[in-house]
């Protein structure tokens, strides 16, 4: 997602202190479940932020989960109240996420954020709070780690575990011969190999299919300063499950 801060510096909205949030983010990391809460995948959504300023402009894009085809969009615009800090991504962007998730029609089976899930300070990312608070099995995806450390650095294809305290809060994949990493962890309601496993069969670039349209998808909307083109298509589904032209990501 867009992690930049924006032009404007933003401060705390009044009353809010870290501290209480990340006792808020502890109490939900005991909530996240990491026993996988569906019996098939069925389809697979990933949803990425783009930002202009002070606004954000969410976009998740549904996958059919055998041939990867496109089966519903959705986005929204929003303004941002909440500044960009490390480690509390969640309280700037759930809002936007919530919103988009909001037009799907049916959930997905699972999404995946463009984010952390348990590889986090207080093992409650982003990925874990829309799971935990939108009822829907998560998945976080990111490209550099909070917290632990990789005994060494996979192979190409493979996984390795991400230690940090004696735990093992995700995994540190290399999905091609680049040795830029992503880091894959239980959001809610997904095993962590079981994660793993779909993340890997998602990824036909870098990025997995559902993050990398996502992230077309909310940077075009952002170009349109979130103006709906006659007949709203951007909240439509795509007619007969077609791909929407994508730009390459930001890998």
């Amino acid at each position: 997602m867009g992690r930049a801060p924006p032009p404007r510096a933003m401060r705390l909205p009044p009353g809010t202190s870290l501290a209480e949030l990340r006792e808020e983010q502890r109490r939900l990391a005991a909530a996240v479940s990491r026993r996988n809460g569906f019996r098939t995948v069925r389809t697979v959504a990933g949803v990425d932020i783009a930002y202009a300023g002070d606004r954000g402009f969410a976009a998740i894009v549904v996958l059919r989960a055998t041939d990867l085809a496109v089966t519903e969009t959705a986005v929204a615009a929003r303004a941002v109240d909440f500044p960009y800090i490390p480690g509390y991504l969640a309280y700037r962007e759930f809002p936007l996420i919530e919103a988009a998730y909001a037009r799907l029609r049916e959930p997905p089976s699972v999404l995946l954020v463009d984010g952390h899930g348990q590889i986090h300070p207080a093992r409650c990312g982003v990925a874990c709070m829309v799971g935990i608070r939108l009822g829907v099995p998560t998945i976080g995806v990111a490209k550099s780690p909070l917290v632990g450390r990789t005994e060494r650095t996979p192979r190409m294809g493979e996984a390795v575990p991400v230690r940090e305290r004696g735990e093992v809060p995700g995994f540190a994949f290399r999905p091609g011969p680049s040795i830029r990493l992503l880091y894959i962890s239980t959001g809610h309601r997904v095993a962590p190999r079981t994660a793993v496993r779909i993340v890997r069969d998602l990824c036909r670039t870098r990025d997995p299919e559902p993050l990398r349209l996502a992230d077309s998808l909310a940077r075009e909307h952002k170009e349109n300063k979130g103006k709906m083109s006659k007949g709203g298509s951007l909240l439509a589904p795509i007619p007969g499950g077609e791909r929407p032209k994508a730009r390459r990501s930001r890998a």
